[in-house]
């Protein structure tokens, strides 16, 4: 019993290191670019349709999502490592779903 609650505690512990070494991010959210030719969508649901369409390995563009046609700098709304960020178009107000990994600093 001892054991599991050192484990849990240890898991608990990572989970909010994480968190925390996140949240700067999210706060620093100038300067950050969305490179040209990355998946966007306009609303999350269709970000959720082209997410697993691209996990099922399918080469489609979901409804409401495209590509960018050059480089965009962004503020990042909302950041997850899990699902798509939320972020905002500087140069036009845009708010627009996109895989985080496409964001660029």
């Amino acid at each position: 019993m001892g054991h599991t609650m050192k484990t849990n505690a240890l898991c608990k512990g990572l989970a909010l290191t994480a968190l925390l070494s996140m949240a700067p991010l999210a706060q620093a959210a100038e300067n950050w670019f969305l490179p040209q030719g990355s998946l966007a969508c306009l609303t999350p649901e269709s970000f959720e349709v082209q997410r697993k369409l691209v996990t099922q390995n399918k080469h489609e563009i979901a409804e409401d999502c495209g590509t960018t046609k050059e480089r965009f700098i962004v503020n990042i709304l909302q950041y997850s490592f899990f699902s798509g960020s939320h972020v905002k178009v500087l140069e036009n107000g845009v708010e627009l779903w996109v895989f985080s990994s496409t964001l660029d600093k």
